[in-house]
């Protein structure tokens, strides 16, 4: 599995420079490299706030692939499919990443809701995912594309809230990572609400 990660990472990066801050390896590629970064640096000061941050950010991208392969499944018009699937793509390997580097340092990815509120938001979320399964043509589309305005908007304010109470320094340099890319789908669905039909 390693060696898949290796084959899928574009730019390959020295040992050395996988010991480096996270501002070294910005915007390299190679998972093997930040994934080893992340291990050394983040599993011995971790707290179990920070723990939740992670759980969250697996959950976001995992309803994020679920709501793309039903569009990819039921769509017909290619923008709204190419868009489906820059999304599931990103989203799955960077689940990946987080989920690999979770199991091997033996950090919990299960969010469990504590709050009637958490709960309630979980059955909202279950609710809007079969009110899109049972639509077709252009009001799927459209509500796909609604739905992600609005999850990219949560999710951002998930992520933002737990940045602002971070202070493991890779930690937060791993959730930065994670604002920016759900940032760019986040505009990227805007511009397409603002302009599909």
């Amino acid at each position: 599995m390693i060696k898949l990660l290796g084959l899928l990472a574009s730019v390959a990066i020295t040992v050395s420079q996988a010991q480096a801050s996270p501002e070294q390896v910005t915007g390299v590629n190679d998972l093997n490299a930040r994934i080893e970064m992340y291990q050394t640096s983040i599993a011995d000061s971790l707290i179990p706030s920070e723990f939740r941050a992670f759980a969250e950010l697996s959950a976001i991208y995992q309803t994020q692939m679920q709501y793309a392969l039903l569009v990819l499944e039921r769509s017909s018009n290619q923008t709204v499919r190419q868009y489906a699937y820059n999304v599931y793509r990103q989203y799955y390997y960077a689940n990946y990443e987080l989920t690999y580097m979770a199991s091997s340092m033996g950090m919990p990815l299960v969010n469990f809701p504590t709050t009637t509120e958490e709960l309630e938001g979980l059955w909202s979320q279950a609710q809007k995912f079969i009110q899109l399964s049972i639509l077709s043509g252009r009001q799927l589309d459209e509500r796909y594309i609604a739905l992600q305005v609005e999850s990219h908007r949560g999710a951002l304010n998930t992520i933002e809230s737990h940045l602002a109470s971070t202070t493991n320094e890779y930690a937060k340099r791993y959730l930065e990572q994670a604002k920016e890319t759900v940032g760019q789908y986040y505009e990227e669905a805007q511009k397409l609400q603002a302009g599909l039909y």
